[in-house]
């Protein structure tokens, strides 16, 4: 996909004079695509739960009851909200 995009003078310098100092082969474009790929699966792993979170088992002998507090209302129940 092509795309354009706008860097700012110095920091066009900066890749010019980065790009001039490699081996041929290494474009400006293949650069800004690695930084890119690096930046995305940063914020990528920034918002996943970490491993101790996933691995979490809970804690034995803890039961939470999900009914609690919570109306026992059956399909089909006429409910007057406001009487």
């Amino acid at each position: 996909m092509n795309t354009s995009l706008y860097l700012p003078d110095e920091l066009a310098k900066r890749l010019d004079n980065y790009v001039k100092s490699r081996p041929s082969g290494v474009s400006k474009n293949k650069i800004i695509a690695l930084a890119l790929e690096e930046f995305l699966a940063q914020k990528d792993a920034e918002n996943k739960w970490s491993k101790e979170v996933m691995d979490w088992q809970g804690v034995e002998g803890f039961e939470l009851d999900r009914s609690e507090g919570l109306l026992d209302i059956a399909e089909g129940d006429d409910l007057d909200v406001f009487a």
